[in-house]
């Protein structure tokens, strides 16, 4: 019900751009709706493929998807005519526009970026602000304002246009925006993420984008009125610019604060709808209405996004609907960055001028957060190199930048080397930050002796199942937040968790068999707790279903009823994976005669790995079935997809089976863990095929490999 909803939500809002931005007659408004369904194919494939290749080059997806866009764009790719489809090429250069694409594409990028900036404000920790106001307050301020004045400048002596000019303006607010999402993937790493530098970047972070945005609000004004100047006195011009940043900042302060004191109010609302799915269509509803209000009000949409993100921040929907609106966030905000990418014009920024303006403008931004956030870190107890991971974690630009210098264009205040250069800058900073962190990451001490709470130490739970680690990491997360925990989720090779509450900053990284913590000293005996309680409510369950389930009863059910007909065996079993004299003499021996089987014709990559899961799912119950056949399974990384073995003894083994004798036929299926299926459903179907004693002594009787294949694929 929850993806229906969603899926509805997502569908109307495609459709909407296309409806509305109907042909002018030159051509019919079915051809540009089936022009922007192969666009938005394109554009998801490119971005999946680009942001898996540069996470494995240990760069943030965003940079793949970035990258994509400017490959695909009108001034690479995309003006490429393609015979009897697209004779101008499938992202064409619109000539006398703006931006350079479609403007129902275009569309769709500004809705990502609404729930890119509406998830932002979700994630948004006003407790942790007041926790650390003083640390984020002084570290944030002086980053946005460093960065501003320099950005700023740095365009005006480029440009030689004064100060007051919107684009001078503009690149400054652009110079301000931070993403520390990279950078918490580092600290992670280097596990750093709870030491007092990792918690100030965490604080000035919050205050950088709350200031960020305002410092939008104002600049956005300012552009539009001075379209106006020209036809005003100097005292006019100074009357209605005053009047505009009071308006923008109160326009701002307003609703913030109306959200803020009405945000339960707010939640209890959208709970009176019970489901999920629909609450959080709803609170994405009110987003997109709150960034309608504030466009009118001569605002950014964005801005609008971000403050009912941050008014559902504090209530308890807010993980509810950050989770439930994953599926529409992988959709929007891939198009968003790709988008984003076609709009540079390569022919601009490759040109001397434009790398020229863009590495110095880069300079200048890398310079101003670590001097802007490091000054204030030196008055806050933290020494020199403290200061410096400090400025350096507050480095990378992000969504934001790209955001903010994608309304310039669209709105005419940049141009296409101004924008050029404001993407070369936000794409070197968040390369060049990682390693500069890694480098100035060490075990010395970046703060003075007071500022420590103890020492930082790992606390490890060894679990004997990735399934055990995934039921007990999610219950382990919901008993934090009833602590009253924030909790910001990172997603990446290894899941990790950062909790927050008052001086306590525990993170858990959960691996494929180990819950590891990083904590302080003083928080172990509370995480031993947290763990060891959830373990005994997963025991208690665990008992309660044994009660209620009997196994042998269960498996002599699971082979009772019609052989299904919707798989087709031939895709999972070749002959060469068919044995028809099984040697070994135990159970143990012949499901690795098995898994070699598999090994020795290309199936699976690490017959260890295969076989201890196989022996996993084997010793929690044995799947032994009646009438002598076996189905031994598991799922492992050794294979990228289901494969299958099998073996038949002629003598017979105890495999343990449900009715007590020897098994004869054994089925062997290794599946790939990441992937839900279909192991399940061909055990259901070899399960009920061989669900008589006339149909196992059909197989017996077969004396080929091919014989035995044909009974399973043509049965």
């Amino acid at each position: 019900m929850k993806k229906g909803c969603l899926n509805r939500l997502l569908w109307l809002v495609l459709l909407f751009p296309a409806i509305t931005m109907a042909s002018d007659g030159s051509e019919s408004l079915v051809h540009r709706m089936s022009t922007l369904v192969f666009q938005l194919s394109v554009i998801l494939f490119a971005a999946r493929f680009g942001g898996i290749l540069f996470k494995k080059m240990k760069f943030p997806s965003v940079l793949g998807e970035l990258i994509a866009g400017i490959i695909l764009g009108p001034s690479l790719l995309g003006s490429i005519p393609i015979p009897f489809l697209f004779e101008n090429g499938l992202f064409p250069q619109v000539e006398g526009a703006l931006i350079p694409v479609e403007p129902e594409l275009y569309a769709i990028s500004t809705i990502g970026s609404i729930v890119l900036l509406f998830l932002a404000g979700l994630e948004t920790d006003l407790k942790l602000l007041v926790q650390f106001s003083i640390a984020g307050v002084m570290v944030g301020f002086g980053g946005v304002i460093f960065s501003f004045l320099i950005g700023a400048l740095t365009t005006a002596w480029w440009l030689h246009i004064p100060f007051s000019d919107p684009r001078v303006l503009l690149m400054g607010v652009i110079s301000t925006a931070t993403s520390v999402g990279i950078t918490i993937r580092v600290l992670s790493e280097r596990k750093k993420v709870g030491s007092p530098e990792g918690i100030t970047i965490l604080a000035g972070a919050v205050v950088d984008d709350i200031l960020g945005i305002i410092f939008l609000s104002v600049v956005l004004g300012i552009a539009t009125l001075s379209r106006k100047a020209g036809q005003q006195s100097n005292q006019n011009q100074l009357f209605e610019v005053g009047m505009l940043i009071f308006r923008a900042v109160g326009v701002w302060l307003g609703f913030t604060a109306i959200g803020l004191l009405l945000s339960q109010k707010i939640g209890s609302f959208l709970k009176y709808f019970k489901n999920i799915g629909t609450i959080s269509a709803l609170a994405l509803g009110l987003a997109l209405l709150l960034s309608g209000i504030f466009e009118k009000a001569g605002l950014a949409m964005i801005i609008g996004a971000y403050v009912m993100g941050m008014t559902l921040s504090g209530t308890d929907l807010a993980k509810v609907i950050e989770n439930a609106l994953h599926p529409v966030q992988e959709f929007f905000v891939p198009v968003f960055f790709v988008v984003m990418g076609m709009l540079v014009n390569i022919k601009e920024v490759i040109s001397p001028t434009v790398l020229t303006f863009g590495f110095i403008f880069t300079i200048g931004a890398v310079i101003a957060k670590v001097i802007g956030c490091g000054i204030p870190a030196l008055g806050l107890k933290f020494n020199f190199l403290g200061a410096l991971r400090i400025g350096a974690g507050m480095v990378p630009r992000g969504e934001v930048a790209l955001i903010v210098a994608g309304i310039g264009l669209s709105s005419g205040f940049l141009d296409q080397q101004l924008f050029g250069s404001a993407i070369l800058m936000t794409l070197l900073t968040t390369i060049v930050a990682p390693p500069i962190l890694n480098v100035i990451l060490t075990d010395k001490k970046g703060s003075l002796k007071e500022l420590e709470k103890g020492e930082l130490v790992e606390t490890d739970f060894d679990m004997t199942s990735p399934y055990l680690v995934e039921l007990l990491s999610e219950r382990i997360v919901q008993s934090f937040v009833s602590e009253g925990y924030y909790v910001n989720t990172i997603e990446d090779e290894v899941k990790i968790y950062h909790f927050r509450r008052e001086r306590s900053t525990i993170t858990l990284f959960v691996e494929q068999k180990k819950l590891r913590f990083e904590n302080d000293t003083t928080d172990t005996i509370f995480v031993k707790n947290i763990v060891y309680e959830n373990l005994v409510r997963l025991n208690d369950m665990i008992n309660q279903v044994k009660d209620l389930v009997k196994p042998a009863e269960l498996k002599q059910e699971l082979i009772e009823g019609e052989i299904s007909t919707d798989f087709d065996v031939k895709k999972v079993l070749s002959t060469d994976c068919i044995s028809l004299d099984l040697q070994s003499n135990t159970k143990n021996e012949v499901i690795k005669e098995m898994i070699d089987i598999l090994f020795k014709n290309g199936k699976i990559s690490d017959p260890e790995a295969a076989l201890e899961a196989v022996m996993e799912r084997e010793n929690s119950f044995s799947t032994g079935m009646q009438n002598g056949i076996a189905l031994p399974h598991g799922k492992s990384d050794s294979v990228e997809r289901l494969v299958v073995s099998v073996g038949i003894h002629r003598k017979g083994i105890d495999f343990q089976s449900i009715d007590g004798k020897s098994s004869q036929i054994f089925i062997c299926a290794v599946a790939p863990k990441k992937i839900s299926g279909p192991h399940i459903r061909f055990i259901a179907h070899v399960g009920a095929l061989l669900n008589t004693r006339e149909k196992v002594d059909e197989l017996l009787r077969c004396s080929t490999k091919e014989e035995v294949y044909s009974f399973f694929t043509e049965t």
